[in-house]
């Protein structure tokens, strides 16, 4: 999978890009080469119950969250579409409560099980971090609803809190960052 460039105009810290109708989003964290964290990242949805509405039911998986409140949150998104609100979903249909596969937004930090997926993840992001010198990033790659794997995201900033709650990870985090420690001061 070559890297390719895309035409992005770029305003601040926004950017405009072509829209990927994306179906996954993965995340790899890579430290000189090496992946040592990866996971799929599983937007915050509703089931359908054949009874209740979506945003019933989305008022239940919030929580405490107020209907107006659960207005301003759609508002804010500009991702849901309100005529949705007032669908009933059938039994076990699924409905995404975002768009975004942001973990700050809601979305899960999930276990990548499939060798194959893992293998062509992989090589994506070290392929990505030779190309443009990186030593310490977190790569996010998207497969789309055609089954493409591109990188929508390289982050200097690797941040490990939301993942760090899961003790699972924790004995990972620590190797991770006692390396990177480690070469700080070599």
């Amino acid at each position: 999978y070559p890297l390719r460039r895309q035409r992005q105009m770029c305003i601040r810290d926004r950017s405009i890009s072509p829209f990927e109708n994306i179906d996954m989003e993965y995340r790899v964290v890579i430290f000189y080469g090496r992946p040592y964290i990866m996971f799929g990242k599983q937007r915050l949805s509703v089931v359908g119950d054949g009874k209740r509405n979506v945003q019933s039911l989305m008022l239940e998986k919030l929580g405490s969250i107020s209907a107006s409140d659960l207005s301003l949150f759609l508002a804010s998104d500009n991702s849901i579409n309100p005529s949705i609100l007032e669908r009933v979903l059938s039994p076990g249909e699924e409905h995404p409560v975002q768009f975004k596969h942001n973990l700050g937004g809601g979305a899960k930090p999930i276990p990548v099980t499939d060798d194959t997926v893992r293998k062509r993840i992989t090589d994506l992001a070290i392929q990505a971090c030779r190309v443009l010198d990186l030593k310490f990033v977190s790569v996010d790659i998207i497969v789309n609803k055609k089954g493409e794997m591109k990188i929508i995201e390289i982050n200097a900033g690797v941040m490990t809190e939301f993942i760090s709650r899961d003790p699972k990870h924790k004995e990972v985090l620590r190797n991770l960052y006692t390396e990177v420690l480690n070469k700080m001061f070599e």
